[in-house]
């Protein structure tokens, strides 16, 4: 009978799912701030004033600029404004 009870609880042991922990990683756009002008030659000059808020281990993002509908387009400057951690609590 002792065998039978060692037997069960190692299946169990080995069937109960265990905790897995992943990174919870995740972003908040807190503010979204446009400015298009189009320009008399047609071209149109965009400021954008984007500020997120960042929960987890990382502090960045990528954005993928689609060029559907135009030929190219041209970025002159991008700025990076860092928050002192105790702003974002």
């Amino acid at each position: 009978m002792k065998k039978v009870w060692v037997i069960l609880t190692m299946i169990f042991i080995l069937i109960v799912p265990k905790s897995v922990y992943a990174d919870n990683k995740e972003y908040f756009v807190d503010k979204l701030n446009i400015e298009a002008e189009i320009l008399n030659n047609g071209d149109i000059v965009v400021n954008e004033i984007i500020e997120y808020r960042f929960n987890g281990d990382f502090n960045g993002i990528y954005r993928n600029l689609n060029l559907e509908g135009a030929e190219s387009y041209l970025i002159n400057g991008v700025s990076i404004i860092v928050c002192p951690a105790w702003a974002t609590t």
